[in-house]
């Protein structure tokens, strides 16, 4: 329906803001498509599309950011366990592997 439409379109700014504010670009990315799709747009925003396919990619995309959302976490977590001298639990990188997820493409 537009009015859920309408809601995720809203949901995925807000997100899409809050990631960037904190460097989290693939979660920014993932949202900014977000937000499109739920103005029945395409991914650019550019190119209107149908409401089942809005849909359908929202369904998809969703998968995608919880699992980018999971690595930025994972991440911020270990920086901060680091900082603070501690380790954290949910390290699944070693040491090697420091990449931020915000800096990959």
């Amino acid at each position: 329906s537009d009015e859920k439409l309408d809601e995720l379109s809203k949901l995925g700014h807000f997100l899409k803001g809050s990631s960037a504010a904190i460097g989290l670009k693939k979660v920014k990315e993932s949202c900014e498509k977000m937000q499109h799709y739920g103005n029945k747009k395409d991914e650019t925003g550019t190119e209107s599309i149908s409401e089942e396919d809005a849909l359908k990619k929202i369904s998809s995309l969703l998968v995608k950011v919880k699992d980018e959302y999971k690595e930025a976490e994972t991440y911020l977590k270990k920086f901060y366990s680091e900082r603070d001298g501690t380790e954290s639990s949910d390290n699944t990188k070693n040491a090697d592997e420091k990449d931020s997820p915000a800096e990959k493409d």
